[in-house]
């Protein structure tokens, strides 16, 4: 039981910290920032993370794929190759840096792999423990804070990083709210695994990526009822990329 909780609290820990590590292996700035495709990255995040799920569930669940689990491996796949047909027609119509663009992806499509792998373990000790949600959320979180203690004063110390703090009230302001916001966010999450499923968590990491793309088409659409120039291929990209989340 305590084993499998310090494993989730690691794979959360982990999961969490790949943007950082990704941006701290790569060093980039703010104008190499803009050429990287994280669309892509993002895509390919996503489609890692919901086949994993159906992949973790079948070996540690015991899940039995029937039919229609089967035919949703099949749609996905199909969306799969939708989205990836778009990414690289992105590429080519866009300036972004292949190789920063695929060091990035490789790096967090491990949040692909980590992510799935916590939700189903988280699952497998609500069915064999009863616990609630609550209760993994808050022995994850003590333990989490040891690892965040232990892990910043290793690379302030290692690195030599010079603190520099800058906070007035707007900042701490919305810490606060971020706190409060993430909180509940991992929560719900939590509860969805502990109704439903670990599979049923791929929704939510699509509306995202659908909700990204209704704003993009909206924006569009406002630019060219303001009469300004509209990229028609952007446009193409979009929907394309709509039609492929959908």
């Amino acid at each position: 039981y305590w084993q499998k909780i310090i494993i989730i609290s690691f794979l959360d820990f982990i999961s969490r910290s790949l943007f950082w590590i990704a941006y701290t292996i790569n060093d980039t700035n703010k104008e190499e920032n803009k050429k990287i495709c994280h669309i892509f990255q993002k895509d390919m995040t996503i489609s890692v993370d919901i086949f994993m799920r159906y992949i973790f569930s079948k070996f540690i669940l015991k899940m039995k794929m029937f039919k229609h689990r089967i035919f949703s491996i099949i749609v996905m796949g199909i969306g799969f190759v939708i989205l990836l047909i778009d990414d690289i027609l992105l590429f080519l119509d866009n300036d972004f840096n292949l190789g920063l663009s695929l060091s990035f992806t490789g790096i967090l499509t491990l949040r692909g792999i980590v992510f799935p792998l916590e939700h189903t373990l988280i699952k497998q000790i609500f069915s064999d423990f009863y616990l609630l949600p609550q209760h993994i959320q808050f022995l994850r979180g003590l333990i989490e804070m040891g690892i965040t203690i232990v892990v910043t004063i290793i690379v302030v110390f290692s690195l030599d990083i010079k603190l520099d703090y800058d906070f007035d009230a707007v900042k701490i302001i919305f810490i606060i709210l971020f706190t409060f916001a993430a909180c509940a966010k991992a929560f719900i999450l939590l509860r969805i695994i502990y109704i439903f499923s670990a599979q049923s968590v791929s929704f939510l990491l699509i509306s995202e990526t659908l909700g990204m793309s209704l704003c993009a088409i909206i924006t569009i659409i406002v630019q060219y009822d303001n009469n300004e120039i509209v990229n028609s291929l952007d446009f193409a990209f979009i929907s394309l990329e709509f039609i492929g989340v959908f």
